[in-house]
């Protein structure tokens, strides 16, 4: 082709695209019906979990097959002595890759004591709200309270116990 009848090509922009990847684990672990149970199992495995001898809180994700099977758990936030940094989008990312039908979340409160505080139940609302639009029920939030080696196993507490109107399905 001679130089007279090249012809010129707009610039193009190339970009990589990263595919979203999350490690998740496989468990099996049954956790019972919400709607028949009093939230036990679920707080039994975030107990198990979640560490409980770290000063830091920390939040997790249990995604749940239709059977309210444990089919993964994702550690999604490390935070501070006090607070941790959460939101629904990173909550449901993880959920959705891995197949949920249903949802636990669960994090630690370091100072021992399990009782949720006001931005735990306004995370809590703001988790099963986004959940109802995207046809993944969060059916518990369990807060267990760290216990640093005691003797003692670490306290924990299901929402769905103390506040069942939070998960109104």
């Amino acid at each position: 082709m001679s130089p007279k009848n090249r012809r010129h090509a707009n610039a193009a922009t190339v970009v990589l695209v990263r595919e979203a990847r999350i490690a998740y684990h496989a468990t099996g672990a049954p956790i019972p019906d919400a709607r028949a149970g009093s939230g036990d199992e679920s707080a039994a495995y975030m107990r198990a979990a979640l560490p409980t001898d770290d000063p830091r809180e920390h939040f997790a994700v249990l995604a749940l097959d239709s059977k309210h099977r444990v089919i993964g758990h994702y550690l999604l936030s490390v935070g501070t002595l006090d607070a941790t940094l959460v939101h629904p989008r990173e909550v449901f990312r993880f959920a959705v890759l891995a197949g949920a039908a249903k949802i636990v979340i669960g994090h630690t409160h370091p100072s021992g004591n399990p009782t949720p505080s006001t931005d735990d139940l306004a995370l809590t609302r703001r988790i099963v709200n986004g959940g109802t639009l995207l046809g993944i029920a969060c059916i518990d939030h369990v807060i267990v309270g760290c216990n640093y080696g005691g003797p003692m196993p670490a306290t924990a507490l299901s929402l769905r116990s103390t506040n069942p109107a939070i998960f109104v399905e």
